[in-house]
């Protein structure tokens, strides 16, 4: 799920050795950008957009609520219809579990120029982080820069009580950089893409106990 983000002034997090992408082999300054608001904050304020955008779902006469909507297969969803399903679906989430803590999750490095050349994004929920995207640019790794967009999202992820990091990635990208930094691999799914595995890694905090079957042990 994403979280849409409504960011205050952001917090400067600046690594022990300092330096810019401007200097070789200097580690990034980079900016960590939660959410200040809740998501159960944030959806007043976006429902108006997502009751037209999701008119058979969202209109309140029975009328409405009794039509069959027309379904249009299309290859090119907006942002805002994307952000529509993902509101509907957390506001389902939370109304069944009761959590109402989600926050987004973001960290972002930049050059000189103030173009971003390295990323993370994801949120947290229930005591989880979840890590959506990672991304450095290929003119800046090998400088440990993915590792510190790790470490800073863990330290985060603590901060609100996060007890595990779950994310995904392919068996052509990075498992051995996860695993390097304490991930285990709990599933794999097979030729996704064609002739390589999609992976799905935790990583235990250790706040809580998490048992092997992903249940809270407490």
């Amino acid at each position: 799920m994403s979280i849409e983000n409504k960011l205050q002034p952001r917090e400067e997090w600046t690594p022990q050795n300092g330096g810019s992408f401007g200097e070789p082999g200097a580690a990034p300054n980079v900016a960590l950008e939660p959410s200040r608001q809740t998501i159960g904050a944030i959806l007043p304020l976006r429902r108006a957009a997502q009751r037209e955008l999701l008119a058979g779902a969202t209109l309140g006469t029975s009328e409405h609520a009794m039509a069959t909507p027309e379904l249009v297969m299309r290859t090119d969803p907006t942002p805002e219809e994307i952000d529509a399903l993902e509101g509907r679906l957390y506001e389902f989430n939370s109304q069944a579990t009761g959590i109402v803590d989600a926050l987004g999750l973001a960290v972002f490095g930049r050059d000189a120029q103030g173009e971003v050349v390295a990323g993370l994004c994801g949120h947290t929920w229930g005591g989880c982080c979840e890590i959506r995207q990672v991304w450095v640019h290929e003119k800046h790794r090998g400088q440990g820069i993915g590792r510190r967009l790790l470490e800073l999202a863990e330290t985060e992820a603590r901060r609100r009580g996060c007890f595990q990091i779950v994310l995904a990635t392919h068996s052509f990208q990075a498992p051995e950089f996860y695993r390097k930094l304490g991930f285990t691999i709990v599933a794999s799914l097979p030729d996704y893409p064609r002739g390589h595995q999609h992976l799905h890694l935790r990583k235990v905090l250790g706040r809580e106990r998490v048992n092997t079957g992903g249940q809270r042990a407490g």
